[in-house]
């Protein structure tokens, strides 16, 4: 108990939290710590009752009554009163290994079993309790404790939310070697993935408690799925992402469908001229096409599996190809069925990474490498020729669909660059730009994305064909543009950008305000250009990896996963 006429004497107090309008301007959490006085107050409370019902969890009629885990409420309590924050944190870890998850989203039956609450305001024990864990860690007493003695035992634990985490801490403590597997591609379950960052901060209370674990000598394996059968590689909906069926069969010349769930989807690419062609790139089992998606797949088999970057079709002609693979391009004018080399790069170390073909003349193709360099061929890839060479590799090229003439060109680390066709009719020499601009042929439209912070991975970079709005996404952003690159703003997500990782985006041909994305585990969907969003779990167990949404029915979207790679987090994982 606290002190014994406590309850007689204060008055139930919590804590104010930040204000509305401050707090809707970011995703911390908004409940506050009282000043320690004024918490050693509200310990006060606790009575002297003859026959507490806060520490002891039971089922009365069907309803909780009482702390679920036994915690010894009115002993830290009585601890807090007398200012022995350390002896309040032994008792605490006495019977709960996680006070800073369940001192913040526990809906705290502890409070309504308390006896003052029969005549009075209960304790405020919830409170209390988060505030000696918080204390705990900023004091620096909560720190990894492994296991004086092994046991040669090992466990596995198959989840990593609350649940998993609990057992995972006790068998470890007992000195077993314990792995938790986990699903998603970070630890903690509910606790990261289904509690919002307001209610339970990731970075500052998840992932030190994981850390901690790691250090005591707990496994994780993240990406990994267990009991579960290898699923689809690519997925198909009909209502814009509601639901997405498996559409992996693979037709051989007997009939007999073999399945290609186990590939890894690199990339989709559409037919422009016929939305029921579809090419499907993997990483390392060759190149897929269907005709009919509901009638299978099918793979082109003259082609190596490993090597192929990017593919291109021609928006005029169905049938014509061009594919990156490797340092080379191919063309093909024959749906597949052959190919023809029409560039090779005499520098093995460099690797063709973008193609991207005119609508107004077909003939203009344009190519990136890894090196930085691109090239650009006004003749079918009969000839080309270097047109910039920037810092760093290329990782995508796109045309405007308004103005064929302006070439957007973004680096691996997102740099954004554009080339406009026009310029060059002077006579000026290309090959000299070297990482060279100027407001005739090559534009640096960096300085204008420097406001945000759009991190150094890119993701994707589209065109909207019918308004010719382009979108840019990275890891952590997704940025708008109606004017070519010279401007952007920024769309606002469900998640903050730390948390967004975008793997994949899509637009609907028709209306760039139906805008989709793709992470690890959840497809996100906008219907009002980013006004309001949506999220899905996939699926599936595997990463998103691409989306392709069909051009003549903005119903029609196509999902392409990867498997993930197993993966070990390391102690310090970026949230």
């Amino acid at each position: 108990m606290g002190k014994p006429t406590g309850f007689l004497e204060y008055l139930r107090e919590l804590p104010l939290d930040r204000p509305a309008l401050e707090r809707i301007q970011d995703w911390n959490e908004f409940h506050c710590h009282m000043a320690e006085n004024d918490l050693r107050t509200q310990a006060a409370r606790c009575m002297d009752c003859g026959t507490p019902f806060c520490h002891t969890g039971k089922l009365l009629s069907g309803m909780a009554s009482g702390c679920p885990i036994n915690n010894l409420i009115p002993e830290w309590n009585d601890l807090i009163y007398r200012g022995l924050w350390r002896e309040a944190l032994d008792r605490l870890h006495k019977t709960n290994n996680f006070p800073e998850f369940t001192g913040r989203v526990c809906p705290a039956p502890c409070e309504g079993s308390c006896t003052l609450g029969i005549n009075c305001p209960p304790v405020t024990i919830k409170n209390i309790e988060v505030s000696i864990i918080d204390k705990a860690w900023e004091e620096g007493w909560v720190a990894p404790q492994p296991p004086t003695v092994r046991t040669g035992k090992k466990v596995a634990v198959v989840g990593s939310g609350p649940a998993g985490l609990c057992a995972a801490a006790q068998l470890n403590k007992a000195g077993h070697t314990v792995t938790v597997f986990e699903r998603a591609d970070r630890p903690g379950g509910l606790l990261m993935y289904g509690i919002p960052n307001m209610k339970l901060d990731k970075q500052k209370v998840v992932l030190p408690r994981i850390a901690q674990m790691e250090a005591e000598g707990v496994k994780f394996l993240t990406n990994t799925a267990v009991g579960v059968k290898d699923q689809g590689g690519v997925y198909l909906s009909t209502n814009k992402g509601d639901l997405f069926t498996a559409a992996d069969a693979v037709p051989t010349v007997s009939g007999n469908p073999l399945s290609i769930a186990g590939v890894n989807v690199n990339k989709l690419v559409s037919d422009p001229s016929d939305s029921q062609t579809l090419y499907l790139l993997t990483a390392a089992d060759g190149l897929y096409y269907t005709n009919d998606i509901s009638k299978g797949w099918q793979k082109i088999s003259i082609l190596p599996d490993k090597g192929i970057n990017d593919l291109a079709v021609d928006p005029n002609e169905h049938c014509t190809l061009y594919l990156a693979l490797t340092n080379k391009i191919y063309k093909s004018s024959d749906c597949g069925r052959s190919f023809n080399q029409i560039y090779a790069n005499n520098n093995a170390e460099s690797q063709i990474t973008t193609l991207a073909v005119e609508t107004a003349d077909s003939n203009h193709i344009y190519s990136g490498d890894s090196l930085g360099v691109v090239r650009r061929s006004l003749d079918g890839g009969a000839t080309w020729a270097a047109i910039q060479t920037l810092s760093e590799g290329i990782a995508k090229i796109v045309i405007s669909p308004e103005d064929n003439n302006i070439v957007l060109t973004v680096s691996i680390h997102s740099k954004l660059y554009r080339f406009n066709a026009n310029g060059d009719t002077s006579g000026s020499d290309l090959t000299a730009y070297s990482n060279k601009f100027d407001d005739k042929n090559w534009q640096d439209l960096n300085t204008n994305l420097n406001e945000f912070a759009i991190g150094n991975n890119f993701r994707d970079l589209i065109y909207s064909p019918l308004d010719n709005v382009v979108l840019l996404a990275t890891d952590k952003v997704l940025l708008k543009s109606s004017d070519n690159g010279a401007s952007w703003g920024k769309i606002k997500l469900l998640t903050a950008d730390a948390q967004t990782k975008i793997n994949a985006l899509a637009v609907n041909p028709k209306n760039y305000k139906e805008i989709y994305y793709v992470t690890d585990t959840t497809f996100y969907k906008t219907l009002d250009g980013g006004a309001t969003w949506s999220s899905k779990q996939l699926a599936t167990t595997r990463t998103g990896s691409s989306l392709v949404v069909s051009a003549d029915n903005g119903n029609l979207i196509y999902l392409g996963v990867a498997k993930a790679s197993k993966q070990a987090i390391p102690v310090k994982y970026n949230y």
